[in-house]
């Protein structure tokens, strides 16, 4: 069981590309900070939130936004909270309590208490996935409107690529041709007149 809960801290802490995944708006921090026992096991877990005096001011659950399109912002984390402690430290499906839980159970051999705990570990694992299907909704969103984007892109050159290459020396020709048309109109308009 410690092996699991060390394996589930870490990946609440993993990071790409040198930001924290569930990190919300604030990358730079660990999104979950670890309390150890003095036998070096983890004896809780918490969020690691940002207080200003006694209001939160940023943390794990803000919403990070990109501009995907004119106009169109989209939301492309989820609240770090939601995988792993959705109601907060201790509350209902605190992934990390249960399995604390659980672990501190099987050490004292007490298995009626450890079943009971497994349908809990179940629900959290099923939020778990819940989370990462609205995560992965999101990316395919998101690579749509980059494939809207490519599309726009390639157009956008196709038209800027068909005026860059104009035969300039036709254009010229035209427009003079068209100004005698004109001109020699107005000639004979004036002479009627």
């Amino acid at each position: 069981s410690d092996g699991r809960l060390e394996e589930m801290y870490v990946k609440a802490n993993a990071k790409y590309l040198g930001k924290y995944i569930f990190g919300g708006q604030e990358t730079a921090r660990p999104p979950y900070m670890a309390e150890y026992s003095p036998s070096g096991t983890i004896s809780s877990v918490s969020r690691n939130l940002i207080y200003d005096g006694a209001n939160l001011i940023r943390g794990i659950d803000d919403p990070t936004y990109f501009t995907v399109a004119e106009g169109y912002d989209m939301q492309v984390n989820i609240s770090g909270s939601k995988p792993f402690m959705p109601n907060g430290e201790g509350g209902t499906n605190d992934v990390f309590d249960t399995i604390i839980r659980l672990r501190e159970s099987i050490r004292n051999n007490d298995m009626t208490t450890a079943r009971n705990i497994m349908p809990e570990l179940s629900d959290e694992i099923d939020n778990i996935l819940v989370q990462e299907s609205v995560l992965g909704t999101r990316i395919q969103r998101l690579e749509a409107r980059d494939s809207e984007n490519d599309v726009l892109q390639t157009n956008k050159k196709a038209d800027l690529s068909e005026i860059l290459n104009s035969d300039y020396v036709q254009c010229i020709t035209d427009l003079n041709y068209q100004r005698m048309i004109l001109e020699a109109s107005l000639q004979v308009g004036a002479k009627v007149i």
